[in-house]
């Protein structure tokens, strides 16, 4: 029997109806470790592209998305953010080999933007900076770990 396939890392940004714009993955099976991105369809993968990872690259994966911070809580809710009209919804999957956080939000982007603080949305900003600049050199755009819409 072959193993279920381990998703260490999701993420999906939608504008404010829901209709899917971009997606990432990254994804661990027997075949071995990929990154997958490209445009979602409802909660499934549709049209991406996957480029295979090796042992040390998914270790740094594995690194970034072990940080505690992202862990804990489903959700991040101000009332500036979510009031903004024709914004964007980010929904995010981290795992770090023993939990699973499932993380939803509207409108991230406004706490580094308007300069807001808080350690959940700075860890979660932080955390897609770090695999963008991991996995460009891989050839996976960096728009696609954007909080709003940059992808073509």
């Amino acid at each position: 029997m072959e193993n279920a396939p381990i998703r260490w890392f999701e993420y999906r940004l939608s504008d404010a109806w829901g209709l899917p714009i971009s997606g990432v993955e990254i994804v661990e099976d027997g075949e071995g470790c990929r990154v997958g991105y490209g445009k979602p369809e409802d909660s499934r993968p549709k049209d991406y592209r996957y480029i295979d990872l090796d042992e040390g690259t998914m270790a740094q994966v594995k690194r970034i998305v072990s940080n505690p911070d992202l862990y804990g809580y489903e959700d991040l809710y101000d009332e500036a953010c979510t009031m903004i009209l024709d914004g964007y919804t980010q929904e995010m999957t981290f795992y770090n080999g023993k939990a699973r956080s499932a993380i939803g939000t509207t409108n991230l982007s406004c706490y580094r933007r308007d300069a807001m603080t808080n350690p959940h949305a700075s860890a979660i900003m932080s955390t897609l900076d770090k695999l963008a600049q991991v996995l460009a050199p891989l050839g996976v755009p960096g728009a696609y770990f954007e909080l709003e819409e940059d992808v073509d």
